[in-house]
């Protein structure tokens, strides 16, 4: 009988050092994929974060862009107002005075 008891003992002690391994390696494995999922959240945010970056980037190129050529136009259109006003400028002027003038006299 205390031959069965000792068995059951040992057999008992086996089941909870096999359990306790068994836990062990459960463990390591959630460790090794937590960290695995980990790094691949930090090489995917990295990579969106550069996308991001590149499409900022592309976003301030273009509005750049698209301001110069408005500039450029608005400063071609400044000077055909201006090219149309000195064309006018002297004969309107000369004809302000000449009513002025023909006024007072």
């Amino acid at each position: 009988m205390e031959d069965i008891i000792k068995e059951i003992i040992k057999i008992d002690s086996n089941a909870l050092e096999n359990k306790k391994q068994q836990e062990s390696r459960i463990n390591e494995r959630k460790a090794y994929y937590e960290a695995q999922m980990e790094a691949y959240e930090k090489e995917r945010l990295a990579s969106a974060k550069e996308k991001a970056e590149e499409t900022y980037q592309s976003v301030i190129k273009a509005a750049d862009e698209q301001y110069k050529f408005e500039e450029e136009k608005a400063k071609k259109q400044v000077l055909l107002i201006e090219n149309k006003y000195l064309q006018v400028e002297g004969p309107l002027l000369e004809q302000v005075f000449n009513k002025l003038f023909l006024v007072e006299a």
